[in-house]
């Protein structure tokens, strides 16, 4: 079933043939490739994705980079931690490619792609707010588990529409007014088939207010 939200889509400078929900976010770029790379959004772009949905850390040097882990561990199979680094130093590592916010960023334009910004560390909202605001790219989200960082967009005028990410067992609306998001954004893979339902009023999976 589709939803018009034309109106939301309209009021912040959205692409006008996309008003109709739901439609395909890529999560991490495409599973194909290794998460968080200019690769796998490459490729999630091409298998039809209309927004990609991304992490941001922080580098020692304070450059806003796109990777879901501080630590590389898990995806690379490195003993290190970005935060720990500059992004020169960062970018020497053999077999590791973690792009800077800057790059994805200029890949989504170059490709027409949205961008769902999933804030990690923190300070890096604003960052990505103000290259996003420079470079007139509209077609994106800002948004995270951290009410603060979402509240200090919204304290600071952020024009662009700002999501709160909800976990299990916690009061949406709560959390919601608590930030100033636009979006509800519920996390709830794990609370049953139709977790969707679980909130007041019929709330969908990710909820405009």
């Amino acid at each position: 079933m589709s939803h018009d939200f034309s109106p939301f889509f309209k009021r912040f400078g959205w692409p006008s043939g996309k008003g109709m929900l739901p439609f395909c976010i890529g999560h991490r770029g495409a599973s194909h490739r290794r998460e968080n790379t200019l690769e796998a959004f490459r490729l999630a772009s091409e298998l039809g994705t209309e927004m990609w949905e991304l992490d941001t850390q922080l580098t020692k040097d304070g450059i806003a980079v796109v990777s879901h882990d501080d630590h590389l561990e898990r995806v690379f199979g490195i003993d290190r931690h970005i935060s720990q680094m500059t992004a020169a130093e960062l970018a020497a590592l053999e077999g590791v490619n973690v792009p800077t916010f800057e790059a994805v960023a200029a890949l989504a334009r170059e490709l027409g792609a949205g961008l769902y910004v999933e804030l990690k560390a923190p300070s890096t909202g604003m960052l990505c707010w103000q290259h996003l605001r420079h470079m007139d790219q509209r077609f994106a989200c800002l948004g995270s588990f951290d009410t603060a960082q979402v509240r200090e967009l919204r304290d600071a005028g952020c024009d662009f529409p700002l999501s709160v990410l909800v976990r299990v067992g916690h009061d949406l609306h709560v959390l919601g007014d608590e930030a100033g998001a636009d979006i509800l954004h519920l996390c709830w893979e794990r609370a049953g088939d139709r977790p969707q339902g679980s909130g007041d009023n019929g709330l969908d999976a990710e909820s405009l207010r």
